[in-house]
């Protein structure tokens, strides 16, 4: 049985044969391409960052302190903490997670952990509009 994927399903020739096709044939078009262009993107390992605008990064964050970090000077509208990436042998969790834009428009952090007090590195999502 032959397998079914996009590209099959997208695929024009055969109906630009006919005449409701050859009448729509722009939208058709542009339906196999986008559909072709998806395919590809997924293939090469397309990840949340090239479809959101945002900056996953790992930061140092001490235990329950404010730290700034650097957003490249844009704003904000989300910060996600995702994971915590430990040096200690058990897991570590993230009891409070928070933001803030202080008086010199700078990104404030605060991040309190369950099972430690040390700094720790966190990868955030820091979502833009």
């Amino acid at each position: 049985m032959t397998k079914i994927d996009l590209g099959r399903i997208f695929e024009v020739s055969k109906l630009l044969q006919t005449k409701s096709g050859q009448e729509t044939q722009e939208g058709w078009t542009w339906l196999s391409d986008f559909g072709e262009r998806t395919i590809r993107a997924l293939r090469n390992g397309l990840g949340f960052a090239d479809n959101v605008d945002c900056k996953v990064d790992d930061y140092e964050l001490p235990h329950d302190t404010d730290q700034i970090i650097n957003v490249d000077g844009r704003s904000p509208v989300h910060i996600l903490a995702t994971r915590v990436i430990s040096e200690s042998t058990e897991t570590v969790m993230v009891r409070d997670f928070g933001w803030r834009v202080n008086d010199d428009s700078e990104i404030v952090v605060r991040c309190a952990y369950a099972n430690s007090t040390d700094t720790e590195t966190v990868r955030l999502i820091i979502a833009f509009s």
